[in-house]
């Protein structure tokens, strides 16, 4: 019997639908019903040879047929594999030997495979696939439609059997068999195919419960057997592989995730999973009408799936990688194909590896914003933690440009399969010894905002919550802020950690308090209603966005309290490129409220003595803060604290780290300001920070930065008047004193006097007016 919680998810649930979609899932549910059979059964009981392949009249001439052409289409999906000895010398120049690609594959024979973007687990060498990895719980053979994979019972998040049946490590023995010739790579491909075919009957099991599980397992097999081709296989290994090819890609055709309220990454990873299929088995029977399924699916839906400035709209920053990847394969199996994608698929392509280079900056890591599972849709390189880099160079690379960002040894892997040395060597021409930093930039449509220069780079959250009615993969991070120096991230979102294992972890990691910015009375900006769905949201509205040589300036706020509580967080945030982010969170609303200011440092860095909060990791990298908060509000350091959770990261799926937080936290009477500075430094500290209030006739302040090239004011505030005769009037003013002292440079600025002086005001545009 559902539980009371349940049937309440299910109650939401039905009311984030439309009637069209309340519709077909009656249909569907109807039709699975009908179609239910008596209890597993062989898949030869589902398909007979010529129904997989027309024309073929028994078994042993579908093995034959599925042989040669396995053989005569070797490199056809993946180019790369065209010519070995241009491949291994293009691998060595970008830094990966062959031995390294073997030393992966070994740890595959001995039952070991990597998983969520490096995690280790244990299969054993005759993998078990239906046991879940983490719990040691195995699923039962239950038909498909019936198996609630939600429920959060004894058998755990299916996440972790999914990941095991996604067979990347497949690709990962071909890639092996490729450049070494060993032949125990393409023998366990064919058998861990077998033995996955016959552990997994049609229609029975988690294996077939979820349609994007099914597509990424075709694009496994099909890059797999694009490398090793027929060698490898035994008996009538080629005739089960086709048999289930077939029936893997009519099932996934039937069950295609159109639904209106969850129409996200699932649907595009689908579709390319029937193009992908269609393009590599063109012998399996009704193969031009899957693939012409797919590619047509794809490119809708990845032309309404993402923003014009190249932002997925799922706002999580792993899924955009995950999605560059089901790009890339549909463009690798177009060609195959003997054809290409859009023009404006490409296009998008260029413009979200643009957007994932410049968040990324030095570290090659976008900051985790959103859900991130450490997904992939395929498995092209060994080198742990750059998936977003990675794609980000292919994707550059396949729409023909150069990338923008500095490259380390094995970004250019996957590019080398999937475009072959010759191409990649063409298009990354003499980019070799270029070394751009990050640049400021801003993508509003998509909501986020990078600020950059002087060593500094930072991303700024100012976009919806999510995608569609349930927005199922955001977290409610507006206006959060996450900052990287000297190549590493040192303000972090916290990430993921799981999706359905432990509902109060799932929701901690997704809420306000866990991320950096602000929450009141100590609720979310959104309203959580299970783990992938959300009610009542907030909503961003970009105010200011401008840049100059001298600093970068943003304005945001969002409305998240406005329902509950009555409140309005506004957030100001200036880069001084000498080395401060000033960050200036204005709470408007009346009465007395909790405010929690989060500021969440990476894994590594300890608390120093020092009278303010200063931080230093083992590479000797710094973050010192200074703040100016309302009476009543104080300053702790949370490290690991689990009642509630605070201090905690998960840089991997299924894996949670303590870590230090400043927190700001207590009651304030609104309307109030919270201030805080922060110095992401190497080396000894050289900026000076001070305050001057502001008079009675302007609630605001003024900020002095001292530093070796000079000094910066910052002022905020409302208009009115500073101390000792300095008249500020404006929104928002930046001045940077130099030699005369005699500039200001800012956006609002309408009068600005020291002592008594007028000064040269530089107006700065708004580019957001633009």
């Amino acid at each position: 019997m559902a539980s009371t919680s349940e049937r309440s998810w299910k109650v939401r649930r039905l009311i984030a639908m439309s009637p069209a979609e309340v519709g077909l899932r009656i249909v569907r549910g109807v039709r699975n019903s009908v179609r239910k059979p008596g209890g597993p059964r062989s898949q030869t009981e589902y398909a007979s040879p010529s129904a997989v392949v027309p024309g073929v009249d028994d078994a042993d001439g579908l093995a034959r047929r599925v042989e040669r052409e396995l053989n005569d289409g070797v490199g056809s999906l993946l180019p790369g594999a065209r010519d070995r000895d241009a491949l291994v010398a293009a691998l060595a120049a970008d830094g990966v030997s062959v031995e390294a690609v073997v030393s992966s594959a070994e740890a595959v024979l001995a039952g070991t495979v990597r998983a969520f973007g490096g995690t280790a687990i244990d299969t054993g060498e005759s993998p078990d696939w239906l046991r879940d990895p983490v719990s040691g719980n195995s699923w039962p053979l239950r038909y498909w439609a019936e198996l609630d994979f939600r429920d959060r019972g004894e058998l755990g998040d299916p996440r972790y059997v999914w990941e095991v049946n996604r067979h990347h490590h497949l690709v990962t023995l071909a890639r092996a068999w490729s450049l070494s010739g060993d032949e125990r790579f393409a023998e366990r491909v064919w058998r861990d195919v077998v033995s996955w075919v016959r552990a997994n009957p049609p229609l029975f099991g988690i294996n077939w419960a979820s349609p994007l599980e099914i597509a990424i397992r075709l694009m496994s097999w099909a890059m797999a057997l694009d490398l090793v081709g027929a060698r490898g296989a035994r008996g009538d290994a080629a005739a089960v592989l086709a048999t289930s090819v077939s029936l893997q890609v009519r099932h996934l055709s039937d069950n295609l995730s159109v639904y209106a309220s969850s129409r996200n990454n699932h649907l595009i990873g689908e579709a390319v999973g029937l193009l992908v299929a269609g393009a590599k088995f063109p012998f399996v029977g009704g193969s031009e009408r899957f693939s012409a399924l797919g590619l047509r699916v794809f490119e809708r839906e990845f032309e309404a799936q993402v923003t014009a400035d190249g932002v997925t709209r799922e706002q999580a920053f792993q899924y955009q990688s995950f999605v560059m990847e089901f790009a890339l394969l549909a463009a690798a199996a177009a060609a195959c194909l003997g054809t290409q994608l859009a023009q404006r698929s490409v296009d998008k392509l260029r413009t979200m590896s643009r957007f994932l280079q410049d968040v990324s900056g030095t570290t090659g890591v976008p900051p985790s914003v959103g859900d991130d599972d450490g997904g992939r849709a395929y498995e092209l390189s060994d080198v742990p933690g750059r998936q977003a880099a990675r794609v980000a160079v292919c994707g550059t690379l396949l729409a023909a440009q150069t990338p923008r960002a500095p490259r380390k040894a094995g970004d250019l892997e996957a590019a080398l399969w999937l475009l072959g040395p010759r191409v990649v060597s063409e298009r990354v021409g003499e980019s070799e010894d270029r070394t751009l930093g990050p640049a400021s930039s801003c993508y509003a449509e998509g909501g986020y905002f990078v600020a950059a220069g002087g060593g500094q780079h930072g991303v700024i959250d100012c976009g919806p919550l999510g995608y569609l009615s349930i927005a199922a993969h955001g977290h409610a991070d507006c206006l959060s802020l996450s900052v990287s120096h000297g190549g590493r991230w040192v303000l972090v979102d916290p990430g993921t950690y799981c999706y359905h294992r432990d509902g109060l972890w799932r929701d901690h990691f997704r809420s306000t308090v866990a991320h950096n910015t602000v929450s009141v009375d100590g609720r979310s900006q959104s309203e959580m209603l299970g783990p992938f769905m959300w009610g009542n949201r907030a909503c961003a509205l970009q105010r200011v966005w401008a840049t100059t040589p001298e600093f970068d300036l943003f304005e945001g706020e969002q409305d998240g309290y406005r329902r509950s509580v009555g409140v309005i967080h506004r957030r100001q945030v200036v880069l001084g490129r000498c080395g401060y982010w000033l960050v200036v969170d204005r709470l408007e609303g009346s009465g007395t409220h909790s405010a929690l200011s989060t500021f969440q440092l990476a894994p590594g860095f300890e608390r120093r003595e020092c009278a303010d909060p200063s931080f230093e990791s083992g590479d000797g990298t710094v973050v010192d803060f200074r703040t100016w908060l309302p009476y009543g509000v104080d300053a702790r350091v949370a490290e690991g604290e689990e009642h509630p959770p605070r201090g905690w990261v998960s840089r991997s799926f299924g894996v949670k780290e303590p870590a230090p937080a400043l927190l700001l936290e207590g009651p304030v009477e609104l309307p109030a300001e919270l201030v805080t500075v922060v110095m992401p430094r190497n080396g000894e500290l050289e900026t000076e920070v001070v305050r001057s209030d502001a008079g009675e006739s302007a609630r605001g302040a003024a900020l002095e930065f001292r530093h070796p090239e000079g000094t910066d004011r910052v002022l905020f505030g409302e208009p009115g008047t500073l101390p000792e005769d300095e008249v500020f009037k404006g929104v928002l003013g930046f001045v940077a004193a130099r030699a005369d002292g005699e500039r200001a440079w800012g956006y609002g600025i309408e009068e600005w006097s020291l002592g008594g002086s007028r000064v040269r005001h530089e107006p700065v545009t708004n580019l957001l007016d633009v």
